[in-house]
């Protein structure tokens, strides 16, 4: 929905017209006849600006490619445009993109952007009469930044072009970075400002599986994880098969991040089927400890459990803290 302000009244008289000048009232109706729309449920919702950021050869740019393609196969776009500043033609080449333009010659558009710091490209787009309906893809944001990263004011004036674009219709996806990460631990921090996450709409954090006891040679396994949890946005796994091109969404949890994680869920959800009321703590890690030592695998302990936990809250699991008895209750959703 693009947003049209009342710019026409000609004498100031009080507040309500001032602001009237710069903004659109809400109305009961209005909000009413707002529709809860997903493009990809609980992932990417329409007229969003979304930031997708990971270490350096996560996998950002492929999952995103899939990703356009995926959207393209199901009618979520008629238009959609690739901005990249980041790959060449060769690894784009090896990625096959020729198939995919092949399969999309009127709706996907992929352009190899040249000095973006230079032309303000993001300015020039927002005088386009096109942008209701469409997706932009920005690979990565850092070549389209000519401003110090580090400073708030600068980056949310940059960001503000972003904010534009989606309230004159459009859907937005950047690709950005995150620091140096030690190899023991990824922090989850993104590089820069604030104000690159105060200023989307969800910021997730990528990561890649390459290899998994049940994924095949050519299939690729990503977490994307919110930081934000708007709209009921929530941790999201997708699946791609570089042979074929498959794009999948698996929320199953079978190919959580290891066997560890993976054994841990499905016990969980076991242990919880069992308690339509749900379990305290101590309870849960009880039984999930007994199950464990039965059948001889390894599952999360402690506090690495209780953040396992708190990554699928309400997507899996409701978490509720009893005041009563100073405990926390785990209740399977839909159970």
């Amino acid at each position: 929905m693009k947003m049209e302000y009342n710019s026409t009244q000609s004498v100031e008289q009080n507040i309500h017209d001032i602001i009237s000048k710069f903004g659109l009232e809400a109305t009961s109706e209005m909000i009413n006849n707002t529709k809860d729309e997903w493009i990809i449920p609980n992932f990417l919702a329409p007229q969003t600006i979304t930031m997708i950021y990971a270490s350096a050869g996560a996998g950002k740019s492929l999952f995103t490619l899939y990703l356009a393609k995926f959207l393209l196969q199901e009618n979520k776009f008629s238009q959609i445009h690739y901005l990249d500043a980041d790959n060449s033609p060769r690894v784009l080449k090896d990625r096959n993109l020729n198939q995919i333009l092949d399969s999309f010659k009127d709706s996907f558009h992929y352009y190899f952007i040249d000095k973006p710091k230079n032309g303000d490209i993001l300015t020039h787009l927002s005088k386009s009469n096109d942008l209701d309906g469409a997706l932009i893809i920005i690979d990565s944001i850092r070549n389209f930044i000519n401003v110090d990263f580090t400073k708030d004011d600068k980056i949310t004036s940059f960001l503000d072009k972003l904010q534009k674009l989606r309230n004159l219709g459009a859907t937005i996806i950047f690709l950005h970075h995150q620091p140096k990460q030690s190899e023991e631990e990824n922090n989850k921090a993104y590089k820069g400002s604030t104000a690159f996450m105060d200023s989307v709409d969800e910021g997730y954090y990528l990561s890649l599986i390459k290899e998994h006891s049940v994924l095949s040679a050519s299939e690729l396994f990503f977490t994307l994880e919110p930081q934000k949890f708007r709209f009921d946005m929530a941790v999201s796994n997708f699946i791609i098969n570089t042979d074929n091109f498959k794009f999948k969404k698996d929320d199953s949890l079978l190919f959580a991040n290891n066997d560890i994680a993976r054994y841990t869920a499905e016990y969980v959800i076991k242990i919880l089927q069992k308690h339509t009321d749900g379990l305290p703590k101590s309870k849960l890690i009880k039984e999930l400890k007994d199950l464990a030592f039965r059948d001889d695998v390894e599952v999360y302990r402690k506090n690495s459990l209780w953040r396992f936990m708190d990554k699928f809250k309400n997507r899996l699991w409701t978490i509720t803290r009893e005041t009563k008895h100073n405990t926390i209750r785990y209740k399977l959703i839909n159970s």
